[in-house]
């Protein structure tokens, strides 16, 4: 007697096609890459790529813990980093595997595209030169969005003149929180940074939590109107 079992139905695919993800951008008319070859070292489960017309950016799949996000880079340099496969680090940066002398390690995109764009090879940059994200978004790597930078100038961009609202690459939302006396609070994710904001300072004042080196003591109007439940 044939004991053959029947082949079980397969998961469904984990991988989310381009209509899906497109949300999850910035606002804007967003079209998919005219590019129709697939480099052979690239993931064939990888998204189509997508682009904004209006100002060029490019959408690249980045694979995130099974899921898929995106980093944001120039047109100009879409045809090299279109041509590799990316991953997005635990730290929210979109890195590749390279290998080099036997020796693997990773390279961060936007240190390749900025020195792409200045005609740098990545072995001549020093540990010491950094490149910061203006925006503060590590998965916006579009050159204009790069400068060089050096660990006090790097450390001044993590937005510090409103600390506990960050971006949230994986959201694609603003992320407020607050750090007091041991605990972590989280307050919101807002697609607004400026109501992101609002929202962690109301919280700050119910609680009676100092904002920037001044206690707060009670709550106030104009706070009241976002006071969080």
């Amino acid at each position: 007697m044939d004991q053959t079992q029947p082949n079980p139905t397969p998961e469904p695919s984990r991988v989310a096609p381009a209509a899906v993800l497109a949300p999850l951008l910035p606002k804007g008319r967003w079209v998919p890459w005219p590019g129709t070859e697939r480099p052979k070292m690239v993931r064939q489960d990888r998204p189509q790529p997508l682009w904004r017309p209006a100002d060029g950016a490019v959408a690249v799949p980045a694979l995130r813990a099974g899921d898929w996000a995106y980093a944001l880079i120039s047109r100009q340099d879409a045809p090299w980093v279109l041509a590799c496969n990316w991953y997005v680090s635990k730290a929210g940066y979109a890195v590749r595997n390279a290998k080099v002398d036997g020796r693997k390690f990773q390279q961060y995109l936007h240190r390749l595209v900025r020195c792409v764009a200045d005609g740098k090879a990545i072995e001549q940059v020093l540990a010491s030169e950094l490149v910061d994200h203006k925006n503060v978004r590590p998965l916006d790597c579009r050159r204009q969005n790069l400068r060089w930078s050096d660990p006090a100038l790097n450390s001044q961009n993590t937005n510090r003149e409103h600390a506990g609202v960050t971006w949230n690459d994986y959201r694609h939302r603003w992320t407020a929180r607050i750090t007091w006396q041991g605990r972590d609070i989280h307050v919101i994710h807002s697609r607004s940074k400026a109501h992101a904001i609002r929202a962690r300072r109301a919280r700050c004042i119910e609680l009676g939590i100092p904002i920037k080196g001044e206690v707060v003591e009670a709550l106030t109007a104009g706070a009241a109107a976002t006071r969080l439940s």
